[in-house]
């Protein structure tokens, strides 16, 4: 079931990501990506464009990457860890088989990013456009999105553990037959919810278990009626079950 928040105990206490370990990385202006392989460690990489980049093999730990173009590229067996990426631009970019370990991603474009049946541990992603992403069979693990735009968002048989949504759009995102444990969602918009039913387990603000109301109301094959639908004098229709709100 989704549970209204109230309280936080130490079952249901999401875990935060943990931050990237970055030392001191090194300015470069150009990142060689010859022969399928693309390796970044330790670097501080801004305003290149690596737009369509097709790689094989890539690594990328302890660097900062600012207003990097990445749009459009390929990336299989690819690790990210220990890295932050500011202003950059993912749209439509590809990952297969790869990962991503405490990394940290803010004010970025990811608008399409396909991600599906990837790792994500200690991920953080704050400002960043993720609308329409696929994201199905994603494992995620003590990640966070912040104000974020996650429109459309295909979250289809994705794990979600210790995960949390932050003011953020989540409006006609699909979680059908995801599996949630210590996810919550704080003052998100949630309207038009697709596979509804794969929301149990997480926690809900009582704003945002009002705006899942039609989701959870179609999902259940519910009429909601106007007093002026009603008619007093009209048998009780029969249903296979009755619905019942406490206080």
């Amino acid at each position: 079931m989704i549970r209204p928040t109230e309280s936080t105990t130490s079952s249901t206490r999401v875990r935060s990501p943990l931050q990237p370990r970055i030392r001191t990385p090194r300015p470069v202006t150009t990142v060689d990506g010859a022969d399928g392989e693309l390796i970044m460690n330790g670097v501080q990489v801004r305003s290149i464009d690596l737009t369509g980049v097709d790689s094989d093999f890539a690594e990328l730990a302890g660097s900062r990457l600012a207003e990097v173009r990445l749009s459009a590229s390929q990336w299989r067996h690819a690790a990210f860890a220990d890295s932050e990426l500011i202003g950059c631009d993912l749209a439509n970019a590809e990952f297969v088989e790869s990962g991503w370990q405490r990394i940290a991603i803010g004010h970025s474009k990811l608008v399409g990013i396909r991600a599906a049946g990837c790792s994500w541990k200690n991920v953080r992603l704050s400002d960043s456009m993720i609308n329409l992403a696929n994201l199905r069979f994603l494992e995620a693990q003590r990640v966070q999105f912040e104000g974020c735009n996650l429109t459309g968002v295909d979250l289809g048989s994705a794990q979600l553990t210790d995960v949390r949504f932050v003011d953020c759009d989540l409006s006609e995102a699909d979680f059908s037959n995801a599996r949630l444990a210590r996810v919550r969602f704080e003052r998100c918009r949630l309207a038009r919810i697709g596979g509804v039913a794969g929301l149990a387990g997480a926690s809900v603000g009582p704003d945002d278990l009002l705006q899942l109301a039609d989701s959870l109301a179609a999902a259940l094959g519910l009429r909601v009626e106007t007093e002026e639908d009603g008619d007093d004098s009209a048998p009780e229709p029969r249903t296979a079950s009755t619905l019942t709100v406490e206080e």
